[in-house]
């Protein structure tokens, strides 16, 4: 089961290049599109598997994982994650289309 509100999200910085934000995730976000951005996805506690495009990749401590914008994407954690994520041009939510609801 899927929903939007499986993750918290606490900004740390944006400007004009680049958006940072701290983010936690129990559960299974909904598989999504960024067209507006790339992201960088860094697990800094606890794991998460992502789901990038037709790939999976189980993510721990202190690794990270690349997805393209225009790429269909999704985060699954069981046991609850918290991520770091960058985003270039910065996260603009207009730009996002959900795949699932």
């Amino acid at each position: 089961m899927s929903s939007p509100e499986v993750f918290e999200v606490r900004t740390i910085d944006s400007t004009p290049g680049y958006s940072h934000a701290e983010v936690t995730l129990k559960g299974i976000n909904r598989r999504s599109i960024n067209h507006g951005g790339d992201s960088f996805y860094r697990c800094i506690g606890g794991s998460v598997v992502f789901h990038i495009g037709n790939s999976i990749y189980p993510t721990g401590n202190g690794e990270t994982v690349f997805v393209p914008r225009g790429v269909p994407y999704q985060g699954m954690s069981s046991l609850g994650a918290t991520l770091e994520v960058c985003t270039v041009p910065p996260y603009d939510p207009s730009q996002i289309t959900y795949l699932s609801k």
